[in-house]
């Protein structure tokens, strides 16, 4: 699913960096779980969760309700009309489950790069495309690696975690366009350490992070703002520095012993 800062592209390079060394049983989470191309080609235990209540009810919707037959023609008027309802009660408080499951289907199908209701109605002709229908066909091909997933909308402050899991964060970006849902980014890298010291192991993508972080990968990219600019970036994967240290003293002491 094309969603504003997916890690598609980036997924077989990043993933065996971050389940390098789990273990039979290890959970798999995601706090901003987003358009799920990362989780989707993960197996086993896996956690997806989500501050957007409608994207979670959508993959919900996909993923397990046999009821749920969203519209696969999204025309401009009903567009705007999904829209309104959204702007009307952006948390969902007075929506039904499957109402959430089909705004979420229409903004995210519907709009721009994945931008929920913020990127422009993106069309089904558009020139020689049909953005749309091919945001559909992409989705859509996720769903049967979405199987055995637990789908769960929560602030990332407020995630339960199983105990020593590897979580990957995908955060909004700092300084970049702005999410549905905003975030506090100091608090963010603050909740991270905790999650650390709690004894999980956490990996973050990101343009910069804090001086105690450290770089692991990092790659440059073109990233679409629209349909007709890009912009030059570097995308990168982060671990804290105790994190780090300790995987240096694990293959350290694993080159010894295989060496001896």
């Amino acid at each position: 699913m094309k969603y504003m800062g997916s890690k598609a592209r980036f997924a077989n390079e990043l993933l065996p960096i971050i389940l390098k060394d789990r273990k039979e049983g290890q959970w798999y989470v995601e706090p901003f779980c987003g358009g799920c191309n990362m989780i989707d080609k993960v197996t086993g235990n896996r956690m997806a969760w989500d501050n957007n209540p409608f994207l979670i009810a959508m993959w919900n919707g996909l993923v397990y309700d046999k009821f749920f037959r969203p519209r696969m023609l999204i025309d401009k008027e009903y567009y705007l009309s999904m829209k309104d309802k959204y702007n009307k009660d952006k948390r969902g408080q007075f929506l039904g489950t499957s109402e959430m499951a089909e705004i979420g289907w229409v903004g995210f199908m519907g709009s721009f790069n994945g931008k929920f209701f913020n990127g422009g109605y993106s069309g089904h002709n558009v020139g020689k495309r049909d953005y749309i229908s091919e945001q559909i066909k992409n989705t859509s091909s996720q769903i049967p690696y979405l199987k055995g997933v637990i789908f769960r909308h929560s602030d990332y402050k407020d995630i339960e975690l199983p105990r020593n899991s590897i979580i990957y964060c995908d955060p909004p970006y700092a300084n970049t366009t702005r999410y549905a849902y905003g975030l506090n980014h100091e608090e963010f890298w603050h909740k991270c350490r905790e999650w650390v010291k709690d004894g999980h192991k956490v990996f973050v993508s990101e343009y910069h992070a804090p001086s105690d972080w450290v770089c692991v990968w990092e790659k440059k990219v073109k990233n679409a703002l629209n349909q007709k600019i890009t912009k030059d970036a570097v995308e990168r994967l982060f671990v804290h520095e105790t994190q780090y240290q300790k995987e240096e003293q694990r293959t350290t002491l694993f080159d010894f012993n295989e060496n001896r």
